[in-house]
């Protein structure tokens, strides 16, 4: 019996909305928190991409 995943698709933007980063994930909780806290260095916390759209 094959097991079932749930991936979520969002979209996030900068305080401006100038920026824009799609992103897909297993938990958005999680992943906003990664985000919003900057704990995971590249390109969201390079351009302060952290406002979610949803």
């Amino acid at each position: 019996m094959p097991s079932e995943y749930h991936y979520y698709v969002y979209l996030l933007t900068n305080q401006n909305n100038k920026v824009m980063y799609f992103g897909m994930t297993n938990n958005l909780v999680r992943r906003m928190h990664e985000h919003k806290a900057k704990l995971v260095l590249g390109f969201t916390e390079k351009y302060n991409v952290n406002n979610g759209l949803f």
